[in-house]
Formats: C-alpha cells, structure tokens, sequence
C-alpha cells in the first residue's frame, strides 16, 4: 500500500499475528465513446490505434478520462514460534476510510479478537474472532455509533473492547462462543459509560484495558489526566484520577502477578515525556511516578509488556532530530525501576507507529 499504518500485534495460541491499515490510490479510466475511423488522403499515414477497414484512413481516438480512487484495507500476518512469517492476508477493504485496527488474543487461546473502524455509515466498529493463521472464525459484527478509536483486551474467551463515541467513552464485552467449525461473537455493552472526555473536539482519547479479579481495569485519558475504571459485571465505576501537570495523552496499561503499571505522555510547554505509574490491580495509585528517560527532544506514545517480573516500555524518540524507535527493560517484581537510564534504539526513524505484545 501507498500508506501503512497502524500496526498491532497478538499473541494467539502459541503464535502471533499482526494486523494494520494500508491505503493504495487506483486508477480507473472511463471511456464515453469508442472512437472512430475516417477516410483520409492517399499520401497521408494510416494511424491505427484500434484496427481500421483497409485502405488509407486514420483513428480518432475515443474520448476517455483517468480517476484515481483511493482504496483503504485491513491486512493481518501471522508469525509462528519459530521466527516465520506466513502469508498476508486481506481481512477487510472498502472505498470508504477504514479506521485503526486492534487485535487481541493470548498464548494459550485458539481465537482472538479484532477490531476496526468503517466510515460508510457513520464511523462505526467492525469485529469478529480471528485465529493464529489470520482467518476470521466468525461473521462480522458491529456496533454503530461515532466511534474515533477504540482498543480491546482478551481474557480467555471474552474480551472488553472500549471506545470513544463524540467524545463518551464507552465499553462492551465480547464473548467468544464455539460453534461447531466457526464460532459466535456475542455483545454486551456497558451499563452506563465510563466518563467523558473533556477535549473530544481537539484530541483524541486514549485507552486501554486489562483483565484484573474480578472485573476489568481500564485506563483512559481525557485530553488532560489519566482515568483509571474498574469494571465489573458491566458496571464502570471510576477508582482513581491521576491530576497530570500540563497535558496527558497515549496510555497503555500492563498488568503483572497482583500489580499494574500504566504509562503514559505527559507534555509540558511543548515537551513530551513518557511517565510510568505503578497502580494495584484494582487501579489504586501505588507510589510516586517516575519519568522513563531525561533525554533532549520529545519522547511519546509509550506502550508497555510485562510478565514473570519483567517489562518493555517502548515509545517513539527524537533526541536524534528524527523520531525513532526506543524501548527500556522494567523490573516489575520490585517496582518499576528501569534496566537503562537512556533507553536503547531498537528502530531508526522515521517511526509512524508500534506496538509491543507479550509473548509469554
């Protein structure tokens, strides 16, 4: 494609799978007539665009114009255990604007969940189970609405996807139910939103989730703080507010034996730096927070992994002059202290977008 963005990746059933957003224009021609054939001068050349009676004569070509249309698409890749890429698969395209994908899954599940957004008719989420080879193991869903993004979270066979809907953050829990060769993805939504965010007109909200007991831990920004909601039976009740001084923006969660940690940008007169805040499983706020690295230029759009007592914090850099690719180790089994105090390069710029998944 002319334009790939977007990427997220899962872990499903022992491998992983990739799936992102890809624009490609294309070119039609439309003709209105076929042309024709005129006598003409015995000394004059013959042209013969198109096959013309014998004899001297020449072709008016027809009259045809060019349209370029864009073509928008959802691609997924699975990537087994061992290292190989399988092939790319097209899961949806449309000639209307496809919203970001989310996929979700876990190691030891047969399906995952993915997500994306169609704005044919309005701005609404398309979902349905996916499996470790990239096939969709159900009928597409849908949930309409004016949806801007959304971000999704496995945990066995149910999943919580969350979302923001003109500037209402809402939920809902999909279940993955087996049936027979293909399986059924059942809705439920939330009984009542989980907030509102406060600059939906300027920015955008960032969200993401976790499975906690007994419930769902979700945090979200609202164009100033981080929000952190528990969710439990469907019911979203707020835990706890993190006040960020100037603006906060990209949060992502990760949770690790009994704890969290939820990091987050914050930008200050101009400067983005990336903010780790370690939070109990049910959203409390544990500790001070701490700043990932104290380096020149702006660092943003962290997303973090960890399990067995250990972590990745990655995020976008551009101490260089050019945004790149960094990442820092955590040691989650005592508090969120990172291996480096700079960070290592783990791609040279220029860096759109990344995401980072456990793999157990």
């Amino acid at each position: 494609g002319e334009s790939v963005r977007d990427p997220r990746i899962a872990a499903i059933d022992g491998d992983c799978v990739a799936v992102w957003s890809e624009r490609e224009t294309v070119s039609t021609q439309n003709c209105t007539s076929q042309g024709s054939c005129q006598p003409i001068g015995p000394r004059d050349p013959c042209f013969s665009f198109v096959p013309c009676p014998p004899g001297s004569c020449y072709e008016i070509a027809p009259e045809c114009t060019t349209e370029e249309a864009p073509t928008y698409r959802v691609m997924a890749r699975p990537l087994s255990s061992a290292g190989v890429l399988g092939p790319t698969v097209l899961l949806s395209e449309s000639g209307t604007e496809i919203g970001s994908p989310d996929i979700v899954g876990n190691v030891s599940s047969r399906l995952g969940v993915v997500s994306w957004g169609i704005s044919n008719t309005g701005r609404n989420v398309s979902y349905a189970a996916i499996d470790s080879a990239c096939n969709l193991d159900s009928s597409i869903s849908t949930v309409s609405g004016q949806q801007n993004s959304r971000r999704l979270e496995l945990d066995g066979s149910a999943a919580l996807m969350v979302w923001e809907d003109i500037g209402t953050i809402k939920c809902a829990e999909l279940t993955v139910i087996a049936s027979g060769a293909n399986s059924n993805i059942q809705t439920a939504e939330c009984a009542q939103p989980l907030g509102v965010h406060v600059n939906s007109s300027s920015t955008r909200a960032s969200f993401t989730s976790k499975k906690t007991s007994p419930g769902w831990l979700v945090a979200w920004t609202d164009g100033e703080d981080v929000n952190l909601t528990s969710v439990t039976g469907l019911a979203p009740s707020t835990t706890s507010n993190i006040n960020v001084p100037g603006r906060a923006g990209h949060a992502d969660l990760s949770c690790d034996t009994q704890d969290c940690t939820v990091a987050y940008s914050q930008t200050i007169e101009g400067r983005s730096s990336v903010i780790l805040q370690p939070l109990s499983s049910s959203g409390l706020v544990q500790g001070a927070a701490q700043t990932v690295v104290l380096e020149a230029g702006n660092q943003g759009g962290p997303r973090i992994a960890a399990s067995g007592g250990h972590g990745l914090v990655v995020w976008e850099d551009d101490r260089s002059g050019v945004r790149e690719l960094y990442g820092i180790g955590l040691d989650t089994s005592s508090g969120i202290v990172p291996t480096s105090d700079v960070g290592f390069l783990i791609a040279a710029g220029p860096i759109v977008s990344h995401d980072v998944v456990d793999w157990g």
